[in-house]
């Protein structure tokens, strides 16, 4: 028994000595690696620049490390073999180093200095676009921009008033400014022959340019129309020659309607003609009820209409 002890024994002392001689061969051939980084440009260190290793035998990973305030960095403990690395930092261009070899007669190979290029970033054209309110507020005055108000193209002058701050328009196309009909309308900064209902009613959306409202006149306009002014701004169009448009509009409960415009124009004088129809329906139920009470009788009147159809049919010839 007691020999059996004493046989274990020798065997292990011996494959411990076996062991540790490895190991101390393994530590004495393993080699490291050196190296600086520099930035390319300002030639200034880079540091924690990140240094991967790998084998170039199969391009796995075998050690890495980062580079200290001086750009310096070390890998230890590299076996024999051949190997390849990458030194990277954000904002440069990553670097590649080839063919570096750990053997016997080079054990500790010196990469010197590596220089990192900024990495230039190409950034495409950023285009804001924005649209312009159709309604502007200057000092005296509000503009409206007919172009941007499109559900109006197809109308009139009072279709496009209908939505604008101060202006009201009844289902007949009657306009109201500021409460009171009593206002002028100019043409061009012109006063249009016309009254100033048939004015907004019978000019065609497409052919003006701007609107302004003018709440409170300055002394250069004429003092009529208590509740302010309506200027209609044309479009100035210089071609000669016969040139026109024509717009088609509907919406829901029966509502439909269009217009056109020709116009032929010489270096003299120009010639208009248009017509405006519309269509509208104004579907629901409208109950009204009158008493008349007289000593002991007693009148009542009841007026019920379930639905109103209104036409509308301008020419306009100038």
């Amino acid at each position: 028994m007691h020999k059996r002890k004493f046989i274990v024994l020798i065997i292990t002392i011996i494959l411990t000595n076996l062991l540790f001689g490895q190991q101390q061969q393994a530590t004495k051939n393993a080699g490291s690696i050196t190296g600086k980084v520099f930035d390319q440009v300002t030639k200034k260190p880079v540091e924690f620049s990140n240094v991967i290793l790998y084998n170039q035998l199969d391009s796995a990973q075998v050690t890495g490390t980062v580079t200290n305030k001086d750009g310096k960095f070390v890998l230890k403990n590299i076996r024999d073999g051949k190997y390849y690395l990458f030194v990277q930092f954000i904002g440069y261009a990553r670097k590649l180093i080839n063919n570096i070899s750990i053997s016997n007669s080079n054990l500790n190979p010196d990469l010197k200095n590596i220089y990192l290029k900024p990495a230039a970033i190409t950034l495409k054209n950023v285009v804001v676009e924005g649209q312009r309110s159709p309604i502007s507020y200057e000092l005296d005055k509000k503009v409206i921009d007919v172009s941007q108000i499109h559900t109006a193209m197809s109308g009139t002058a009072a279709d496009v008033l209908q939505n604008v701050p101060s202006v009201s328009v009844d289902i007949d196309g009657n306009v109201s400014l500021r409460g009171s009909t009593n206002f002028q309308v100019l043409i061009d900064g012109r006063p249009s022959v016309m009254s100033a209902q048939d004015a907004l009613q019978q000019i065609p959306a497409s052919s003006i340019q701007n609107i302004e409202i003018i709440t409170n006149p300055s002394a250069k306009y004429d003092a009529s129309g208590t509740a302010g002014i309506i200027n209609i701004l044309l479009k100035k169009d210089s071609n000669l020659g016969l040139s026109g448009i024509v717009d088609l509009t509907g919406g829901l409960n029966d509502k439909y309607g269009g217009d056109f415009l020709f116009q032929y124009k010489t270096p003299s004088v120009s010639y208009d003609f248009g017509v405006d129809f519309n269509r509208r329906s104004f579907p629901g139920t409208n109950r009204q009820e009158k008493q008349f009470i007289i000593g002991d009788n007693t009148l009542a009147i009841i007026i019920q209409t379930k639905r109103q159809l209104r036409y509308q049919l301008k020419i306009i010839m100038s």
